[in-house]
């Protein structure tokens, strides 16, 4: 118990320095470009317990929550007011938030919170580009899609395929890449990537590079082991921020001459990042800073987004009690991708015997949560934080020699 404590009060005591600005790489240089956000928020706009990692050991805490978000977005751009860039990576349409208001209460939020640049995940198309086209009209920040073939789609006229800004002297170039994945694990419908990412990377560094651009930034849904592998094949891009792998880059991660991070999931931390320009205007590389601001307390609520969620929350439909449970329920990620969860297990059962089939095959992926549930009540909320995507079943034929 003592060992928790210590750590908690280590934990609190580091964010408050960074919040306050107490740390020396918190404070912005007078010329330069902070970049500032998240990515793979999920839809998870509230508050919730979060394993945090202090001196090498996890700590629960409550973290999270849009309205801490908005908090060191709002303090980022007093510390540097012309020259902060907030950005997400995509993956934020998700939940209940977005199957209720069908992306009103998500994308509301983040414009109260200062998001200013947004590139679609493949979560994004879950529900159809119909959907997604129509959750846009709520979104008041830039949305890029450098590398989605969008003409004669729902979705032409809602997107742009790059965003070029002025700001401390410096003409800074923004596109975006989506995961070449895209058609196998979403509903995208006639909505295609327009080429392989190397190619629309290469393509945009052109493009931008004869709008005369001192900076090249690709804010991308990707992947970090495809981060680096664009940086390595394509020169020319200053900054990779990214997403859809889920991880929180420890440090900035330098391939040639491009710095990239990744900006984790679900809102426990905000990515911030800091660069210094030169007499010309571009980055001193080697001078950028790095920071993980973890979203716990004591970094306060934001009041008016706070009252915008609670406004939202008031309108979600009440919980349905549609059973209990006398185990728990494991949904962590290590229990649905290393090795057994009891809950993937049961569903793959009733799917077997509902169907009479011999074996059922289901991605790990299809299940969320990354939680254990404690025994109780299941709710209707619960059946659909675990089975987010509302998959079909398909039964084929195969004889056992092929399996």
């Amino acid at each position: 118990m003592k060992k928790y404590i210590i750590l908690s009060f280590a934990l609190i005591a580091f964010i408050f320095s960074l919040y306050t600005g107490c740390s020396s790489s918190s404070r912005s240089p007078r010329n330069s470009i902070t970049i500032v956000g998240t990515a793979d928020l999920q839809g998870i706009m509230e508050r919730s317990k979060r394993d945090y990692e202090i001196n090498g050991s996890k700590v629960e805490l409550v973290g999270g929550g849009i309205d801490r978000i908005t908090s060191i977005i709002k303090k980022a751009k007093e510390e540097n007011p012309s020259g902060t860039f907030v950005l997400s990576s995509g993956d934020d349409l998700m939940r209940r938030y977005f199957h209720t208001f069908k992306g009103e209460a998500i994308f509301t939020l983040m414009n109260q919170s200062g998001y200013m640049i947004f590139s679609p995940g493949n979560h994004e198309f879950d529900k159809g580009p119909e959907l997604f086209a129509y959750a846009l009209k709520f979104a008041n920040f830039d949305v890029l899609c450098s590398d989605l073939a969008v003409e004669g789609t729902v979705l032409e006229g809602t997107c742009a395929k790059y965003k070029i800004v002025e700001a401390q002297g410096a003409k800074i170039g923004f596109f975006s890449l989506m995961t070449e994945d895209l058609h196998m694990i979403t509903s995208p419908g006639n909505v295609k990537l327009s080429a392989p990412n190397f190619k629309s990377a290469a393509d945009m560094v052109k493009l931008l590079s004869g709008e005369d651009c001192d900076i090249i930034i690709a804010v991308t849904h990707v992947g970090l082991d495809r981060d680096k592998e664009i940086a390595k094949n394509v020169s020319g891009i200053d900054v990779i921020y990214g997403g859809h792998s889920h991880i929180y880059t420890k440090d900035i991660v330098r391939v040639n001459d491009t710095l990239i991070v990744n900006a984790g999931e679900q809102g426990s931390k905000v990515v911030k990042l800091l660069l210094p320009l030169d007499a010309g205007h571009h980055i001193v590389k080697n001078q950028a800073k790095y920071e993980l601001i973890p979203v716990i307390d004591p970094v306060p609520s934001n009041p008016e987004v706070n009252a915008t969620l609670t406004n939202f929350k008031n309108q979600l439909p009440p919980s349905v009690v549609l059973g209990k449970t006398t185990v728990e329920w494991d949904l962590t990620t290590d229990a649905l991708r290393k090795s057994e969860s009891n809950v993937a297990d049961m569903i793959n059962d009733l799917l077997r015997d509902k169907f009479d089939v011999d074996i059922v095959m289901n991605n790990g992926g299809a299940f969320r949560g990354k939680k254990v549930y404690p025994p109780g009540d299941i709710t209707d909320n619960r059946l659909h934080e675990i089975d987010e995507f509302s998959n079909n079943v398909f039964i084929m034929d195969i004889e056992g020699k092929y399996l």
